[in-house]
């Protein structure tokens, strides 16, 4: 029985033994075919990473080639869009010279007519002209024959003298006249030599002319700048005048106001105690110092308005052309000089000054200014109402200021 155990786990230890060899002869085969595929798979690898570089070469290429190909297209669009321009213009210049070619037909027609009938003209007046000459010379022929047939009655006649022959007699008799001479000219000569004439002094009249018409416009022209500019002075002192005058009139009718209101309160307060009159009394004093500087900005005011008077009256002398507008003969001297009413408020300072304004007592005479203020200004009016005392009526006056209407006394 031990026997059979030891045979039987012989065998199965020998069994076992072949079959680690096959098997592991087995394994050994396996890796030598990977290793021989393997082998096989990087040669295919390398075949192909060159396969690839050749690709990406050949594509780097073709890149190039294509960066080319759109720089030729690109060009080759900007020479066509030049092409297409070259020949639109092109096209646009043939049809200017067809429109000239057919115009220069057109003239080539007429003067091809004109031509002809200006050759017609000239081979019927040639045909007249020989007409005439022949004409002309039949009777020459006729008046030699007559004068020879005199000259042989004259010497059968009258005996032969020896200072002169008969063959000088035929040879003066036979010669022509300057005036025969002078019909024998072809009269086209004359016509031609007199409308040379006419046309040359034709053209020296339109010369003259032109030069005439030339300079009466310069001097027009001249005229109408100075005109110009002299307007445009004279209206913008004209609108400096009258926002001076609406300003020195606006401050006469608030001043005119102020004095109504301080008499009115000075009127109503009076039956007051003695503390009320002693403060009517500081206000009446702030009052007068105010009117006080009104007063004084208005003759600063009337200064103004004399500096301005003297430069456009200054101006008017200088021009000739406006003189006549200082003419005063038929204008008295206080005909717009205007005194004031009775009702008339005067506020003066301290010292008592005359109501002729300033300006009226310059150099110049009152009733030039007068007229020469009632010509410049459309309100003249208010001129003669202004005076460095404030001398105004008590008038409603309306004025819109920025849309609103203001209301105010002068």
């Amino acid at each position: 029985m031990d026997w059979n155990a030891t045979t039987s786990s012989a065998n199965a230890t020998s069994c076992g033994n072949l079959d680690m060899r096959g098997m592991a002869q087995a394994l050994h085969d396996d890796l030598s075919q990977a290793h021989h595929d393997r082998e096989s798979l990087q040669e295919q690898l390398a075949e192909r990473v060159e396969k690839h570089s050749e690709i990406l070469m050949e594509n780097k290429q073709l890149h190039k080639r294509i960066a080319t190909l759109q720089q030729q297209m690109t060009f080759a669009i900007e020479a066509q869009t030049r092409l297409e321009t070259d020949y639109y213009a092109r096209e646009q210049d043939l049809e200017e010279f067809k429109k000239t070619v057919a115009q220069l037909t057109r003239e080539k027609k007429e003067v091809i007519k004109q031509l002809e009938s200006e050759q017609e003209t000239f081979e019927y007046q040639q045909q007249r002209w020989l007409q005439k000459e022949e004409s002309l010379n039949k009777q020459i022929r006729k008046l030699s024959s007559q004068a020879t047939t005199t000259a042989a009655s004259c010497k059968r006649r009258l005996p032969t003298s020896p200072k002169s022959s008969p063959s000088e007699y035929d040879n003066k008799k036979m010669s022509p006249s300057p005036r025969q001479q002078r019909v024998v000219s072809p009269a086209a000569e004359k016509t031609i030599t007199k409308l040379k004439s006419q046309l040359a002094n034709l053209e020296k009249q339109y010369a003259d002319q032109h030069q005439y018409q030339l300079a009466c416009i310069n001097h027009l022209e001249e005229q109408l700048a100075s005109a110009r500019q002299m307007n445009e002075s004279l209206m913008e002192d004209n609108e400096s005048y009258q926002l001076l005058l609406h300003e020195k009139t606006m401050n006469g009718e608030i001043l005119a106001a102020s004095r109504a209101t301080m008499d009115t309160e000075s009127s109503d307060t009076r039956g007051i105690n003695l503390a009320d009159e002693l403060g009517n009394a500081n206000y009446i004093q702030e009052q007068e110092s105010s009117l006080y500087d009104e007063v004084r900005s208005l003759k600063d005011t009337n200064r103004a308005l004399q500096l301005y008077l003297n430069k456009i009256l200054m101006k008017i002398i200088d021009n000739e052309s406006m003189q006549h507008v200082l003419s005063v003969d038929d204008i008295p001297a206080t005909s717009n000089i205007h005194p004031p009413k009775q009702h008339d408020i005067t506020i003066q300072p301290q010292s008592s000054t005359s109501t002729i304004p300033k300006v009226m007592r310059s150099s110049f005479s009152t009733g030039l200014l007068s007229k020469f203020l009632s010509k410049r200004l459309p309100l003249s009016q208010q001129t003669r109402d202004i005076n460095i005392n404030v001398t105004e009526e008590a008038i409603p006056v309306n004025t819109v200021d920025d849309g609103k209407d203001v209301s105010c006394t002068r």
